[in-house]
Order: structure tokens, then sequence, then C-alpha cells
């Protein structure tokens, strides 16, 4: 299988090569900035509005929670291996959803142990290399938090042809390969609420810097089309500049910082990743730039202060404890044979509005 997988892997790339995918677009001008080319994985990267200022109707009930999922293993063991797409804070309350869905399967006797194995930095080919050496494993379910459709969706396919089943948390294929997954779909409404949210505390006048956060992730891409599509509802508003971060926080100031030099009116800068809110309130701090709204994405520790201290005014965010819990418990009814690619299983999470006022709602 090894040998197989890398074959797909090297034909991906050639693809990719040849038809750009791997280009990285970045503008930066003082007037309405171009809008750069999206990948094609993009495309199905949420649910777009309807209408222009409608907001994204919520999931339909065929995607709610079945508590009846992973209620009744028919092992006394299980073991599973965990790629997600990077080493990344956003993955700490996932962790925790598993944590104690393990505990409560312990208390039954039933032991699930697992590794999580994640790629230094967010790229597709080194998640397929993590990937393979997890297959390489034989776990009873392999979990992948997609970096890149384009290129991981094959991987998933051969791996589950190879007789081992694939979970997808938090990120889904686009093709509909893997066998369930669980986290949030609807990455267009989740980036027109901050889109929106931001454009009223501007008062729908002004400049905003997009940090775009990795183009071929379809969650990032997903977010920026609903950001955009908030934004232009305000005619008063110009995006002036939009830049690719990777989900990284040290390049997210950089990239903050560039945008404040070189546009002196700089009212607001909106993030599509879990990194950038973080990066851009860094960047504002050290340069006594002046009152700028930041919006973004994902639980971590300093997006959390930076809402509570108003460094950060609104960020948008799946429930990870949920969504690391309903995996674990999936993934006990895939090893079972319960779920399988043929009858692929969805289950969409909440998405939270995080805002000073709403904190304690959400248990921060």
């Amino acid at each position: 299988m090894k040998k197989s997988i890398g074959v797909f892997i090297a034909a991906i790339l050639v693809v990719c090569l040849f038809a750009g995918c791997a280009e990285t677009a970045s503008t930066e001008n003082a007037g309405a900035a171009e809008t750069p080319a999206v990948p094609a994985a993009a495309e199905s990267a949420g649910t777009a509005a309807e209408s222009a200022g409608t907001e994204p109707a919520a999931a339909e009930n065929e995607y709610a929670w079945d508590p009846n999922i992973g209620a009744n293993p028919e092992k006394n063991e299980y073991y599973f291996v965990f790629v997600p797409k990077l080493v990344h804070p956003f993955y700490e309350p996932l962790i925790e959803g598993m944590e104690r869905a393990a505990a409560e399967y312990a208390e039954q006797g039933i032991t699930v142990t697992w590794d999580w194995d994640a790629p230094a930095a967010a790229d597709a080919v080194l998640q397929t290399e993590k990937m393979e050496a997890a297959a390489a494993k034989s776990p009873d379910v392999l979990g992948v938090a997609v970096q890149d459709p384009v290129v991981i969706d094959p991987i998933v396919d051969e791996i589950e042809a190879a007789g081992i089943p694939v979970m997808l948390f938090a990120d889904d294929t686009a093709s509909g390969a893997g066998s369930g997954f669980v986290g949030l779909k609807d990455f267009y409404g989740q980036g027109y609420m901050v889109g929106k949210e931001i454009a009223e505390a501007m008062n729908g006048e002004g400049e905003v810097g997009l940090l775009m956060g990795s183009l071929a992730a379809v969650s990032h891409q997903g977010r920026l089309e609903g950001i955009k599509g908030a934004l232009a509802e305000y005619p008063g508003i110009t995006i002036v500049s939009e830049q690719a971060t990777d989900d990284d926080l040290q390049k997210a100031v950089e990239v903050t910082e560039q945008m404040m030099n070189a546009n002196p009116g700089l009212n607001a800068v909106i993030s599509a990743d879990g990194s950038g809110a973080a990066g851009a309130a860094r960047a504002v701090a050290d340069s006594g730039h002046g009152k700028i709204w930041i919006g973004g994405f994902d639980v971590n520790d300093e997006n959390i202060e930076g809402v509570k201290d108003g460094s950060i005014y609104c960020i948008a965010a799946q429930d990870g404890i949920e969504t690391g819990y309903d995996t674990l418990r999936m993934m006990i009814d895939i090893a079972d044979g319960k779920i399988t690619h043929a009858d692929k299983r969805e289950v969409w999470v909440n998405n939270m509005k995080l805002m000073q006022d709403t904190l304690a709602d959400y248990g921060y």
C-alpha cells in the first residue's frame, strides 16, 4: 500500500504543478483589492447564502447528533490514529472531548487508545506522509482533518480500499471520501457572521485587511467568501489588502504589520484561520496604530483572552469539545462496522459566536 499511495501523491503533485493549484496569491494596494484566485477545492467550502443579506440556514436535522452512535461497543479495546492538519491549539478542545468520551468507555471496562500525529506545518504533502505512516500501524480507524481535498481525498480512498476505515473530523473531504464526518460544514455562514459583526462595529465605513489563511483549506476559503459576502453589503467599506497567512501565528503578525504600514487608514483586520486574529492583535498592540477591529475564528487561549480584553472583537468557532466527543463515539461504530463508507454519516456541530457579552454563555 505504501508504494501505491506514493504513486498517488506523485501523480497529484504533477497535476497540481501544471494546473497551478499550488499558486499563492496576495494583493496589497491603496484601493479595493483584487480578488485572488481561489482553488477549485474551495467551491465546496460551506453553503453560500441564497440571497444577499441573508445568513445561511442552520444545518438540517438529519445532521444532528444521534445518541445511539457509539452507544454499544462490540469490543473491549480500540486503537485509533489521528492526523490533524498541523500542530495547532485549535485541537486542544477536540482532544479534551475525546478524552471525555474515552473516560466514559473506561467506566464500562472498554479501553480506547490513540496516537495523535500532527504535521509540523499546514502542508498537504506532509499530511499524506503522516497518513501513510498511520495506516502502517493498522488502526481500527484513521481520523483525518483534511488540509487540501485535492491532494487528500484520493489518499483517503486508497487507505480505505486497503481495509482501514477513515473518519474525518473538523474538516471534511470534498468528494465524499471517508466513512464519517463530525464538524462544521457551513463555513460561508461562519465567515458571514464575523464579517457582519466587524462591519457593524465599523458603522459600515472604513478600510479592511483580510488574512486569508491557507488557500488550499476548504474551511478558510469558505469563511473568506462569507466575510466578503457580509462586507459587500456595506458600500462604505473597502477591502484594501488580502494576503495568505497559512495558519501561522508569526506570519499573521508580520502580514498585519505590513498592512498597517501600507494602509495608514486601516480600520479592521479579519482572519479566515485560527491563528490570524491573535497575530493581528499582537501586531496592533505593538504598533501604536490606534483602534483596529479584529475578527477571526477558533477557540484557543490567546483568542479567548483577546476577546476578554477587547483586543479581538469577535471570534466564531465550532464547539471543539463536542467535535472531539462525537468523533470518538462515531469511530467506535465505524470500527465495529455499523457505519461504513457506503452509508457515510455526518454530524454538524454547533457554531459559537464569541464576543465579550457572549463568552459566559459558552463557559469562558
